[in-house]
């Protein structure tokens, strides 16, 4: 879309629940969002026009910009689980990191404590905004970081003598259809895309996992 609607900025999120069987968690397996972010300086500079709009929490419509309407649809309305403008932070419907997390990580946690596997996928072009979602920054903390600080709250307030809790990192980045172990020295430091002697494995039980992969006990959010 982007090289037909200049000043797209979308980012896609998606949270997905299931029961080792598949089965999804009251009748809501998956989850979709989309974001936009602000214009960056690059952009404004170049007077960039906004072509994207969301008349409520729910609804994104694209506008094709002037002189470039397909056919007799210049407006193309979108419906996802949840529209976040971000676009401008004077914006009555201004999503915050906190409404984002709200949202999303705290729907992906809570089906967590619950027993079932989560994943919390970011999609979109390179700088669409999916580091500033998932990480933030040190004042504004994305999902990621608020997820973590939640799960140790929630370990400490329910610690018991009969309940004990075991929390294990590990983090990969693949490139290139090369995979890095983030938490192993030697492949931390390696150029992307050097190789790795890491694979995709198939368990009969538990589904795909990475053979030999770096798994840490995280105690607290400070370790992780």
């Amino acid at each position: 879309l982007a090289p037909h609607l200049p000043g797209l900025v979308l980012s896609l999120s998606l949270a997905m629940a299931s029961t080792e069987d598949g089965a999804a968690l009251e009748g809501e397996s998956i989850r979709v969002a989309v974001r936009v972010r602000p214009f960056t300086a690059r952009e404004a500079a170049r007077g960039c026009k906004l072509c994207v709009e969301m008349p409520d929490r729910m609804t994104t419509v694209l506008v094709a910009p002037e002189g470039k309407g397909r056919g007799a649809e210049p407006r193309q309305p979108f419906r996802f689980d949840h529209c976040y403008w971000s676009h401008d932070r004077s914006h009555p419907n201004y999503a915050s990191q906190e409404v984002v997390y709200n949202d999303l990580g705290k729907f992906a946690l809570n089906n967590a404590f619950q027993g079932y596997n989560v994943c919390l996928f970011a999609y979109g072009q390179t700088g669409s905004g999916k580091s500033y979602s998932m990480v933030g920054s040190d004042d504004d903390k994305g999902i990621v970081p608020r997820v973590a600080s939640s799960l140790f709250e929630h370990v400490d307030a329910n610690k018991s003598e009969n309940v004990t809790f075991e929390v294990v990192t590990s983090m990969i980045e693949i490139y290139s259809e090369q995979i890095r172990d983030l938490l192993n020295p030697k492949h931390a430091t390696a150029k992307a895309g050097s190789g790795s002697d890491l694979r995709v494995r198939e368990h009969p039980q538990h589904g795909p996992y990475i053979e030999g992969l770096t798994a840490m006990r995280a105690t607290s959010y400070k370790d992780i």
